[in-house]
């Protein structure tokens, strides 16, 4: 899911203005959710629902949550530590993306 807020949020030592759609792991938007500090809204579609894979490079650089949110909607169970994270998300996007010759799925 995503949420939009009317207040500035930091989360993992990034900062989100206020009135931007973010993603973040489902237990921070939760707790944002029922403080009254964000609402759940419809996330943006890209490129007709489709979900865009960064290459494994960029995955490295995401939070741990964002991380299993893109597992997750590879249709993986992350794995626990990073490295082992970025192992199941290298091999899923070496075998599935790249095999199709696109990042889009």
């Amino acid at each position: 899911m995503t949420i939009k807020s009317e207040w500035h949020i930091r989360h993992d030592g990034k900062e989100y203005p206020a009135g931007e759609v973010v993603s973040l792991p489902a237990d921070a938007e939760k707790r944002l959710v029922d403080g009254g500090t964000a609402e759940y809204v419809e996330e943006p579609a890209a490129e007709g629902g489709k979900h865009i894979f960064p290459p494994p490079e960029e995955f490295a650089k995401l939070s741990a949550g964002e991380q299993k949110d893109h597992l997750v909607l590879a249709g993986i169970d992350p794995a626990g530590k990073a490295p082992e994270r970025l192992e199941q998300y290298t091999t899923f996007f070496e075998e599935q993306v790249t095999a199709l010759g696109r990042t889009d799925v």
